[in-house]
């Protein structure tokens, strides 16, 4: 009987919760479910605490001239041959090259003078250290430009790196200029080895694994290692995790875990059940005092702190996030680099703001906003779901055709995270009330 109860308890939280996420006032759910005003806003109150980052996510519709990202894809090349790549082995659908002096200073000048605020500035390729000389002239530049008072704010450094060629000299350059990093390691080396390997066949665990324990013990970095969960992680039964748990008690780094995406099939998951799992594990640990921060699930957390607020978009891509390819090419984000389609224009061009192209592409992405669109505007996870459009242009063709996977995963990770929530909450409770009778 106690727990028929619970579960009706928890059920009608639930649901006041996600109505509040939705929108509705608290009068209007006191009304709607015969409750004390005083105890709905308890409730809503006990989640209210807006987080910092959640703040940052609402400038990019305000309608200031503020970015969040400004990508630069600096080297169409790679040193690995990584299985699943959905860039083409870092060259996505151009010629290996790599970006100039010139571009790069252009494109920070176009960008820098443009946006009142950008907030960070990430170097990409391919593997973005194959160009060092670049990678340095962009950080002394923009430390110029700051230093001169051409920009009113500096931006945040980062790189997105597989890892392998971490030095002595790059990490004089990381500490001279405050560069983060992310490092790319799909776990244990029997599975990374499997996916991530030189173009000899080498597995690269050994050398990166190295390298992260030189910038832990240099600079507390990386930042954050990027797993990314394929179908070899299923075949040798490794849960998502398994793969988080790894990467914070070898290296005490934040893990962010991310589904294989992509032309080749064979990499690809069947199903997205791991992630589901990896909610309820999340929050086993907590319980346990024994924690795990998994980014995937810290986000929703984040984003229902925000209640109505909320998201309006699925990610900042085209209107938060741009990316600049070696050429000079700007995109919405660098999963569409090469894409003629999504083409907003070049930095060499005065008028690129302004641009017709630039205008269409920046407003499509603009269009697809949650509250406004189908099948978004009628779900229940519209102000808390969010995803990267580039995926499900891969998997469906269109920024307009949502991946009903995906979806569906969104969905019932949010009621997961909410329903553990509520029984976090419900326990402390009984916790409380225990105290009070002794």
């Amino acid at each position: 009987m106690k727990t028929y109860l619970l579960a009706q308890q928890v059920n009608l939280t639930k649901s006041i919760l996600l109505d509040s996420i939705n929108g509705l006032s608290v009068k209007e759910l006191s009304q709607k479910y015969n409750m004390d005003i005083d105890k709905v806003n308890a409730l809503i109150k006990s989640i209210e605490k807006k987080s910092k980052d959640s703040e940052e996510n609402i400038k990019i519709s305000s309608g200031e001239k503020y970015i969040e990202k400004l990508v630069l894809n600096i080297s169409n090349d790679c040193n690995l041959a990584c299985k699943y790549c959905y860039a083409n082995g870092g060259c996505y659908e151009s010629e290996k090259g790599y970006m100039t002096k010139e571009i790069a200073k252009i494109s920070l000048d176009r960008f820098l003078n443009f946006y009142d605020n950008v907030k960070g500035i990430q170097l990409f390729g391919g593997e973005p250290l194959l160009n060092m000389e670049v990678v340095k002239f962009i950080c002394e530049y923009v430390d110029e430009k700051f230093e001169k008072g051409e920009i009113s704010k500096k931006p945040a450094i980062g790189a997105v790196t597989n890892g392998v060629l971490i030095d002595d000299e790059f990490i004089s350059l990381m500490k001279k200029h405050n560069v983060s990093l992310t490092v790319s390691l799909d776990g244990n080396s029997d599975v990374n080895n499997s996916m991530r390997m030189f173009k000899d066949g080498t597995g690269a665990s050994e050398v990166v694994e190295k390298n992260i324990r030189l910038l832990k013990e240099e600079l507390n970095e990386p930042a954050s290692i990027q797993a990314t969960y394929n179908i070899n992680h299923i075949n040798q039964s490794i849960s998502v995790m398994d793969v988080v748990r790894y990467i914070i008690d070898n290296f005490g780094t934040m893990a962010h875990v991310v589904p294989a995406a992509g032309k080749d099939e064979d990499f690809l998951l069947d199903n997205y059940d791991e992630f589901l799992k990896s909610v309820d594990e999340i929050f086993a640990s907590f319980e346990e005092e024994n924690y795990y921060d998994y980014p995937l699930v810290k986000k929703i957390i984040d984003t229902l702190k925000m209640r109505i607020k909320g998201i309006d978009h699925m990610c900042p891509a085209g209107l938060g996030y741009y990316a600049v390819s070696i050429d000079g090419s700007v995109y919405p984000c660098f999963t569409f680099t090469d894409n003629e389609e999504m083409l907003m224009g070049n930095v060499m061009d005065e008028n690129l703001f302004s641009s017709e192209n630039f205008i269409k592409i920046k407003n499509q992405f603009a269009n697809r906003n949650k509250n406004i669109v189908d099948p978004c505007n009628k779900c229940f996870a519209r102000k808390v779901c969010s995803g990267c459009v580039g995926q499900y242009y891969k998997e469906t063709g269109s920024i307009d055709v949502l991946s009903k996977s995906i979806c569906d995963l969104q969905k019932r990770m949010i009621e997961k995270v909410i329903l553990h929530i509520i029984k976090l909450q419900e326990k402390q409770k009984d916790r409380e009330k225990l105290a009070q009778g002794r």
